[in-house]
């Protein structure tokens, strides 16, 4: 009986120290098996290491790529070599949607648009936008929605590397197809669609975010110098607008890249913000970009004041605020739907901008702020600053 006992302890201890070492290979697999993205500059580059880490972005004297951690550590040892964490972008999380699906839509002009241009009466938008192009940097783009197949011009993904600045773009989260569509939106080839800001607009499809709405920074800056570089060949003015707030030193770099190209990149900032985190002191006011919050039918938030110029100029950028409260515009399976929050806003400014611009081809992407400052001083002016419900959905410069 003894012996038995003994062998069976023997045994439970041997399973005992078999089953604690397959645990800590799997624990160490799945270390290994975790990714990283980061940056690498080198003091003198070489191809060896590229070629060792492979190269999914290049920069101006460095290169974004993913290692395991166990990469990340050593790296972090060589002296040669400064490596860092890219960090991850994202829509804003306060976005709220209609989740009722519409076929058809609600207004054939959303309301964004009439109180953008004020105009009575008015059935459409045409023309507007002809001969510039509209990068959105966002989650994608259903380029086969009726109201978007005839304005698009390129569809590539960022956010992928396999699919990397392929012809692809698909949107599994929603809000880059609906800001295409206050963007651009023709009203379809059936008549029946529903108006952007732009319509003659061409539509550049940058996908940089992924179907939770979050991304990479290396992914956004390269996809800005991509899109500033390709207008600058094809001899044609973009606008850039993207939606989320965050940016980081490649942000910063590629924006101010972009804006000595000649492209104007319109962004969006939540309302309370640190405005010294909206906008860093790195960007002037020549080559910064805009910044867009939403308006507010509600007395809970600021009024514009009709100050001075009625606008305010931060750290060299100039603050706006756009319609940003119930837009229609087009969705990722073809039909409609109304959301809600700041990201809505700069799609607005995004086609304003295009539609003004497209008056004049000539115009440089500082004239073109300039314009979209004057417009909107003009707007302050028209308005009551003790009424928060003259503000509703009405463009501004944040004063």
């Amino acid at each position: 009986m003894k012996s038995v006992s003994l062998l069976s302890h023997l045994f439970l201890v041997v399973a005992t120290k078999i089953s604690s070492v397959l645990f800590s290979d799997e624990k160490h697999s799945r270390a290994n098996k975790k990714t990283i993205r980061v940056l690498i500059r080198e003091n003198q580059p070489s191809p060896q290491v590229k070629k060792q880490y492979g190269v999914r972005w290049n920069f101006d004297k460095s290169f974004s790529t993913t290692v395991s951690e166990k990469q990340y550590q050593l790296l972090k040892k060589k002296q040669n070599i400064n490596v860092e964490l890219i960090p991850k972008v994202k829509l804003e999380p306060g976005l709220s949607s209609d989740t009722s699906h519409h076929s058809m839509p609600k207004d054939r002009i959303p309301r964004g648009v009439k109180t953008l241009y004020q105009e009575a009466g008015m059935n459409g938008t045409s023309g507007r936008g002809s001969g510039v192009r509209v990068a959105i940097l966002d989650t994608g783009v259903y380029i086969n929605h009726v109201d978007l197949a005839e304005n698009v011009e390129q569809c590539k993904d960022f956010s992928s590397a396999e699919h990397s600045l392929r012809n692809q773009c698909h949107d599994e989260h929603g809000h880059g197809t609906h800001a295409a569509g206050t963007v651009l939106a023709n009203g379809g080839s059936d008549g029946l669609g529903i108006f952007g800001i732009a319509p003659g607009a061409k539509l550049w499809a940058y996908k940089v975010l992924g179907k939770n709405g979050s991304g990479y920074s290396d992914d956004v800056a390269y996809a800005i110098r991509h899109a500033a570089d390709q207008a600058e060949k094809a001899g044609t003015k973009v606008v850039i607008s993207m939606c989320f707030e965050e940016r980081d030193a490649l942000i910063s770099q590629a924006i101010t890249y972009a804006n000595h190209k000649g492209a104007l990149i319109i962004r969006g900032a939540n309302e309370g913000s640190n405005r010294a985190k909206i906008s860093p002191g790195e960007i002037s006011y020549l080559s910064g970009p805009n910044t867009v919050t939403s308006l507010r039918s509600n007395n809970k938030h600021p009024l514009i004041k009709q100050t001075g110029a009625g606008y305010e100029i931060i750290d060299g950028e100039i603050h706006v605020k756009a319609p940003g409260i119930g837009i229609e515009s087009t969705w990722k399976d073809g039909g409609y739907r109304t959301l809600s929050g700041n990201s809505t806003a700069p799609p607005h400014i995004a086609g304003l901008a295009a539609g003004i611009w497209s008056q004049d081809l000539q115009m440089s992407n500082h004239s073109l702020r300039l314009k979209l400052k004057a417009f909107a001083e003009a707007q302050n002016k028209e308005r009551s600053p003790c009424n928060d419900e003259q503000l509703d959905g009405r463009f501004a410069l944040v004063k």
